[in-house]
């Protein structure tokens, strides 16, 4: 069986979930599967295929990933490739990576299709060959009523895409609802495949960070529906009143000046430390901390909740029916627009050692449940069925 993937998520992430998620879902279902994986050639800064490393001869290694400018790092580099990628200028008026997807595409030369995000670029070239479509969440469209302008070409390809797919892969079962609801989509068309862990606790132990001795840790992006605004007025009493108590947020990019500003507001900006990660260092934040902490108003799945499971962190989630999905009984639970909800889960397992070790308990036998390897078995069966 030959399976092509194209470009689009290994040229917007560096980091991410649905990056990691298609280089784990290629990796697995190449060397368990002995399906002949393909992905044209790209320009990409995606710090998971660049790690990539296969048996010599492996389909993969015709991967062809190239960066910008190798020899030189600059101030806005990626940001100056994609502006000439949206102008054209690199390859006669045409998207670079979107031109080689699709050349191969009109080839032919594959069974299934599984384009990496919701561009419908592709659409006109694939005839009547399948294609299967991983919806991630649906925060865009959960979203839009409050804020109309968020990304509404993107809410318009998406809907496309699942009306015109062969079948739907969605991360969790919270997801598949969402789509059920909101575009009236036959259930039998959706098959719930959920995410695995990459997190290894052995990769952290060469890594010497300088860390503060009590934390509670944020990780990701920091966007409106990731509520960190009111995660701060949340822990700010609580930051301010015990000296040695802080709030690491690792990756995302650094604090904007808005967040500064905030920080400033309620005094905490010495109390609230950012820090660039790779997985390493992320290992080493996550077994370190207090707790994990995940305020988010909405989300598809999770994967940081594995992560922090994995490395024996406890485990503090917003109480919305995804996360109860991924956790269940290995988490405590808060209202995160309650800044008293909030501020009591935190002391909770700041005060009570006994918690954190039945949490820590709690999340190793709940990740047993998930792995890449489901992930990719799952997806060879959708793949199969077409």
């Amino acid at each position: 069986m030959k399976v092509l993937y194209d470009y689009q998520t290994f040229q917007f992430q560096t980091f991410g979930g649905i990056s990691r998620y298609f280089v784990e879902l290629m990796r697995l279902l190449e060397s368990n599967h002995k399906l002949d994986i393909n992905l044209p050639r790209i320009y990409s800064k995606n710090s998971y295929i660049k790690q990539l490393h296969l048996p010599k001869g492996n389909v993969l290694r015709a991967v062809e990933y190239k960066d910008f400018f190798p020899n030189s790092e600059f101030k806005g580099k990626w940001s100056l490739f994609c502006l000439l990628e949206k102008w054209g200028v690199l390859t006669d008026g045409k998207s670079y990576n979107q031109v080689s997807s699709a050349e191969r595409i009109k080839l032919q030369d594959f069974d299934i299709f599984h384009p990496t995000y919701y561009e419908t670029y592709f659409l006109e070239h694939i005839g009547s060959k399948p294609f299967v479509l991983t919806v991630h969440d649906m925060i865009h469209e959960a979203l839009c009523e409050s804020v109309p302008t968020f990304n509404v070409p993107l809410i318009q390809q998406k809907k496309e895409l699942i009306e015109r797919c062969s079948k739907i892969i969605a991360v969790s079962e919270s997801t598949k609802q969402a789509i059920i609801k909101m575009y009236n989509t036959e259930a039998d068309k959706i098959r719930v495949v959920h995410h695995g862990n990459s997190m290894n606790p052995a990769d952290g132990l060469t890594v010497t960070m300088k860390l503060p001795q009590k934390y509670v840790l944020y990780v990701g992006r920091r966007d409106f529906y990731k509520n960190f605004d009111c995660l701060i007025r949340s822990l700010a009493p609580l930051l301010k009143k015990d000296k040695d108590f802080y709030l690491i947020c690792a990756g995302g990019a650094p604090l904007k000046d808005n967040e500064v500003k905030q920080l400033k507001t309620f005094d905490v900006e010495n109390k609230v430390l950012y820090y660039d990660i790779d997985d390493n260092r992320l290992v080493q934040l996550y077994s370190h901390a207090q707790a994990f902490i995940f305020p988010s108003l909405y989300e598809g799945f999770g994967i940081p909740i594995l992560e922090a499971f994995a490395c024996g962190c406890p485990v503090l989630l917003n109480d919305i029916a995804v996360f109860h999905e991924v956790a269940e009984d290995a988490a405590i639970y808060f209202k995160a627009d309650n800044e008293e909800s909030t501020r009591e889960a935190v002391l909770n397992i700041i005060n009570d050692d006994q918690l954190k070790c039945r949490l820590k308990k709690d999340g190793g036998r709940r990740l047993a449940c998930f792995s890449w390897e489901k992930t990719a078995e799952s997806t060879y069966e959708v793949y199969k069925e077409l």
